[in-house]
């Protein structure tokens, strides 16, 4: 318990500068480059960041949760970290070639931004977060990157000034991430040692991840899509709109993540050792969690919109009433991310949690792009929130159901 109590407070210090540091990205960008030309640029982040989804394919969960289990065993932490890098590099390559295929027919944005775009989203997709993770030694990963992230901020402030820099605004973030991830690359190769991957061993892990992959993704994609789709039905300018909201919304929803990341390999060993007490720890933790979202999302509806003018400056006054809608999302999505971490993934129904995510995040984009679309086109992003909470609606009472029900089969087996 020392360790996870060490690793959060160490989680949470790395976690609130990055954080920070998001929020910070928002007025320096969205006051330099405009709505527009903002829109643009965070359209391509969240369609990279989305993409990134299908490399990472869960390893963060399914990886971080074998090492937690035989972090002592040096062979095995070989074998798996050569399976896991190979696997990242097979799903890399699967994914690239529809990537520039559809570039090639669309052409939505200039070759300059598509480039950016494609660095952010392989600096993203690659990180070998769930080793550190799975070690429960993630704070020196977790500094690396708010470091590279704090000098890409400052870049930014220097040298975006107008919205013809776009393209150099998102080369600064992606070659931040692409930084701190190959410096966590050779940390990681340093503490193992050689490798000892193989193809057969790749595709096993890729098939070992696919049910925390429906559950992880569907759950990111639910947010991220949500940009991406909206840049489609919409336009860039609804986007530049969106995003801000989005982001701030994001970032108080990820406070708790260190949290999250510290006590699921705890939580993980606890389930088989002592099954009370993982029980008990767990409805601490959801109900803490939840009162504490419940408690933000009250706050920003009163102080959100002051904040906002205060970030965003003139040229963005549409974001009041979307943020006002926007802050539920907290709490619920803060109880299902709680259930998912503490109580159905150390579970191993990590199948049934991601079935429930996926049809909850389809839900919510079919939702949000109709709401969205029978909208008038300055009022776009509303209709995509009303999806948006509709989906969390969903996926709330889905795994509720779960953690009833599922839980009692899954211990009486």
């Amino acid at each position: 318990m020392k360790t996870v109590i060490r690793s959060t407070a160490a989680l949470t210090s790395a976690h609130a500068a990055g954080y920070l540091i998001s929020l910070a990205e928002v007025p320096i960008l969205a006051r330099a480059l405009g709505a527009s030309a903002y829109g643009e640029l965070v359209w391509v982040q969240a369609t990279a960041l989305l993409a990134s989804i299908v490399v990472d394919y869960g390893f963060n969960l399914s990886a971080a949760r074998e090492i937690a289990i035989r972090k002592n065993d040096p062979i095995f932490l070989k074998k798996l970290c050569g399976d896991v890098f190979l696997a990242k590099l097979l799903m890399l390559s699967l994914i690239t070639l529809p990537i520039l295929a559809a570039y090639w027919i669309f052409t939505p944005v200039s070759a300059g931004m598509a480039a950016a775009g494609f660095l952010y989203f392989v600096g993203f997709g690659l990180t070998p977060f769930w080793y550190f993770q799975g070690m429960e030694r993630m704070g020196r990963a977790v500094a690396i990157e708010t470091t590279a992230r704090l000098l890409a901020l400052c870049s930014l402030f220097l040298f975006v000034n107008s919205p013809q820099d776009k393209t150099l605004g998102l080369t600064i973030m992606a070659v931040s991430f692409a930084i701190s991830t190959t410096i966590a690359i050779g940390m990681c190769r340093f503490e193992v040692g050689s490798f000892k991957g193989s193809i057969s061993g790749a595709i096993a892990q890729i098939k070992s991840s696919t049910a925390f992959f429906v559950y992880k993704s569907s759950n990111q994609i639910m947010t991220t899509a949500a940009t991406t789709v909206l840049g489609i039905v919409a336009d860039k300018t609804i986007v530049g709109i969106f995003a801000p909201t989005e982001k701030v919304v994001k970032a108080i929803i990820g406070i708790p993540l260190p949290i999250f990341q510290a006590f699921y390999p705890y939580l993980s060993r606890l389930f088989v050792e002592n099954r009370s007490q993982q029980n008990r720890q767990a409805l601490i933790l959801i109900t803490l969690i939840t009162a504490g979202g419940m408690a933000a999302a009250i706050t920003l509806f009163f102080i959100g919109p002051s904040l906002m003018h205060l970030l965003l400056g003139p040229g963005y006054a549409a974001v009041n009433e979307l943020l006002r809608l926007m802050v539920w999302l907290i709490p619920l999505r803060l109880l299902n991310q709680t259930l998912g971490f503490a109580v159905l993934l150390p579970a191993h129904l990590e199948h049934k949690a991601g079935i429930a995510t996926l049809w909850s995040s389809a839900i919510a984009l079919a939702s949000g792009t109709y709401f969205a679309s029978l909208y008038s086109p300055t009022q776009g992003a509303t209709g995509m929130v009303l999806g948006l909470l509709i989906g969390e609606l969903v996926l709330v009472a889905a795994l509720l159901w779960l953690c009833r029900h599922g839980l009692v089969s899954r211990i009486q087996t």
